[in-house]
């Protein structure tokens, strides 16, 4: 009897490991009025609080113990990322959508104006943790083209130039002498800091990972900041 009931047990615990199918759809991005767009047009004040619409095309729902993972990519750069548990979803059955969305800005407006953000493009792509899986995986994906005005510093600022974007082992800065210069990753961390002479800098960024960083230019009153993507 002792055995049978510990066949019971190891067979309802193997039962609740098993994989359970539920295809969640990104069926795309939407505006304040839950409509479904491809681009949106930011003001020069807004931040960026972007809503994916999911949907269940069943035909389970996703397991207790597992979860949901958004994966953000900013122009093709992993950003960051955004996770549900499953246990916030077991009422997200087959045949439901759901919007769902950061708790927070992903960009604020004073973020973009920092670092030059006038048009990119964000992409969501969903993956599950655990033991659910999905049946299609061709319908995770999801991307929106962003746009907004320039910062008034922008148009003043000619005189500094930045190239190649995207990079790949070097950076050419051409800005007037003396100008302070610095390039900063994703975290806001310093990598390098140099002074502009009279002749183009060429910057070795030979040894650095693929990604998203930013130049900043600074001469007296005069201040810019430019994106950079490295590529390879």
């Amino acid at each position: 009897m002792k055995r049978f009931f510990t066949l019971i047990v190891i067979l309802f615990c193997i039962g609740g490991l098993q994989a359970q199918s539920v295809d969640y759809e990104l069926m795309g991005f939407v505006d304040d009025n839950d409509e479904l767009i491809e681009g949106v047009s930011l003001d020069a004040s807004q931040d960026f609080s972007p809503r994916i619409k999911v949907r269940n095309n069943g035909p389970g729902v996703l397991g207790i113990s597992d979860s949901v993972i958004f994966d953000i990519f900013y122009d093709g750069v992993h950003l960051t990322m955004m996770s549900v548990k499953g246990v916030e979803l077991q009422d997200f059955v087959a045949g439901e959508s759901r919007l769902i969305s950061l708790p927070h800005p992903l960009f604020t407006a004073e973020i973009m104006d920092e670092y030059t953000m006038t048009a990119f493009n964000i992409c969501y792509e969903l993956r599950f943790t655990g033991n659910s899986f999905d049946p299609v995986v061709d319908n995770n994906v999801a991307c929106l083209s962003v746009s907004r005005p320039l910062p008034v510093e922008e148009y003043t600022n000619g005189d500094f130039l930045v190239g190649p974007n995207p990079a790949r082992d070097a950076l050419k800065i051409k800005a007037p002498a003396g100008t302070v210069v610095g390039i900063y990753n994703m975290a806001g961390q310093q990598l390098m800091t140099f002074c502009t002479g009279d002749d183009v800098y060429s910057a070795d960024l030979s040894d650095w990972s693929s990604g998203i960083y930013f130049v900043k230019m600074s001469k007296g009153t005069a201040e810019t900041t430019r994106k950079i993507i490295i590529a390879r």
